[in-house]
């Protein structure tokens, strides 16, 4: 990452190289109620933790000749621990399965400290109000899915406002298994710390015998504009791409 600066009349930059450590832990707990025959109501708990490390390395340089000036390392690791809880309807009629989903607004603390503790401090993160339906048209060994997706803005995270389609395909044989699934979402600015953006994100995973899996996901994201801002080297689109191996065991 660069970034410009001027102090003085006197042109600087500074390149920061980030390395980080990142270990995400999840876990899942749904109690499923029929209703009727064909209606049931799910109601999960949630519990995530995420703990990062990470290292940057700043190094300032003058514009005119590229002569390095000053230099440090900042260390830092936080820890993040939250829950919350997930509504779930589904009906359905003939081959088609309609999946109604609702998840409160979560606030949380993300608890942080740089140099080993000599900044300790806790910052609010979360996400909005989430209501999403879902079409699956059911056949015998493939699966056709479209869904709609709404989270409200959360002005105490700065988190903003999305609205997401997918569109999912999945194919299933004694040997064979295929899932695909495409994510349109496009967020709304709603405060100054928000930059808006429109993402698409393109998974296919293929599972062979049951036990090998390789994967590949494309991610696009385009940043809106942030009206008229100094930093010339502002990222204004990302492409990450993604290829992934797997194996399981059922033990």
């Amino acid at each position: 990452m660069r970034e410009d600066d001027t102090v003085n009349n006197v042109n600087y930059y500074v390149q920061v190289f980030s390395e980080q450590n990142i270990i995400l832990e999840t876990m899942t707990l749904e109690y499923v109620h029929h209703l009727l025959d064909d209606l049931l109501v799910g109601l999960s708990y949630k519990s995530v933790s995420l703990i990062r490390d990470g290292k940057n390395d700043f190094q300032w340089y003058k514009s005119e000749d590229d002569s390095k000036l000053n230099g440090g390392t900042v260390e830092y690791e936080s820890n993040h621990d939250y829950n919350y809880n997930s509504l779930r309807l589904q009906k359905i009629i003939n081959n088609v399965r309609f999946d109604f989903h609702f998840t409160p607004e979560v606030i949380s603390k993300e608890n942080y400290s740089v140099d080993n503790g000599t900044v300790i401090g806790e910052s609010t993160t979360g996400s909005g109000r989430t209501i999403g339906l879902n079409f699956t048209k059911l056949g015998y060994n493939n699966d056709f899915s479209l869904g709609y997706y709404k989270e409200n803005e959360n002005l105490d995270t700065n988190d903003p406002k999305n609205v997401s389609f997918l569109w999912g395909y999945n194919y299933s044989s004694p040997n064979i298994v295929f899932n695909g699934t495409i994510d349109y979402t496009k967020s709304e600015k709603i405060s100054g710390l928000v930059e808006p953006y429109t993402m698409i994100d393109i998974e296919g995973i293929l599972f062979l015998f049951n036990t090998y899996g390789i994967g590949y996901e494309y991610t696009n994201y385009k940043y809106d504009d942030i009206g008229e801002s100094s930093d010339k080297y502002r990222i204004t689109e990302q492409n990450i791409n993604w290829l992934f191996f797997g194996v399981s065991f059922d033990l």
